[in-house]
């Protein structure tokens, strides 16, 4: 492990240390994370109509339905050009971002207050902490099987996803607009060209 492998120079020795320090501190906060994915995996899908509504117990007056609003603000000056986008809630919140923080973490006023435990949350954390158990008790040999299920899986999401997009109303108009952009550009082929041999490179 990192400790012994510091051990031949006894200054430097700390760093191993370190190592297993901050890979501690970060698997608590990596499953912690885990945990509310699988929340949301497991919860959200039978409770989208409390998600994005502002009629529900949880929600305070500055809710907003749906998302907050969006700008794209364009910069460009001798220097530099670009444009990025931000979203603007002016004192309010989204339904989303109130069914997460008030109803899904129940978020306390702060450190002194620490709250209750909510039990499907401290399951889907106990289940985090078995999946990774359930990882290294595997060791080294079989997690090269285990490449093909996380290599291959996601491929296969994508590809039902891709899928479930060209089927939608409006598909055949994006992908028409994509291939053949409306105004004809003469660097569009280029640009997109280039970035795939950039990406692949």
């Amino acid at each position: 492990g990192p400790i012994r492998a510091w051990r031949g120079v006894p200054i430097l020795q700390g760093i191993g240390v370190g190592m297993v320090v901050l890979c501690a501190i970060l698997s608590i906060y990596h499953n912690a994370l885990l945990a509310e994915m699988l929340y949301y995996l497991f919860y959200v899908p039978g409770d989208l109509g409390r998600t994005t509504s502002c009629d529900n117990p949880w929600n305070t007056p500055e809710c907003v339905p749906g998302a907050c609003g969006q700008t794209v603000i364009y910069v460009s000056n001798d220097y530099e050009q670009y444009n990025y986008t931000s979203f603007t809630c002016a004192g309010s919140e989204s339904s989303a971002g109130e069914y997460r923080n008030h109803y899904v973490l129940q978020l306390s006023s702060g450190i002194d207050d620490m709250g209750a435990v909510r039990g499907p949350l401290a399951g889907c954390l106990f289940l985090a902490w078995l999946l990774v158990a359930l990882g290294l008790s595997f060791r080294v040999k079989s997690l090269g099987k285990v490449a093909y299920v996380t290599t291959l899986l996601p491929m296969f999401f994508i590809l039902i996803l891709f899928l479930r997009a060209v089927t939608l109303p409006g598909a055949s108009d994006g992908l028409l607009y994509l291939l053949w952009p409306g105004s004809p550009r003469r660097d569009y082929y280029w640009t997109m060209l280039s970035a795939i041999v950039h990406r692949l490179g």
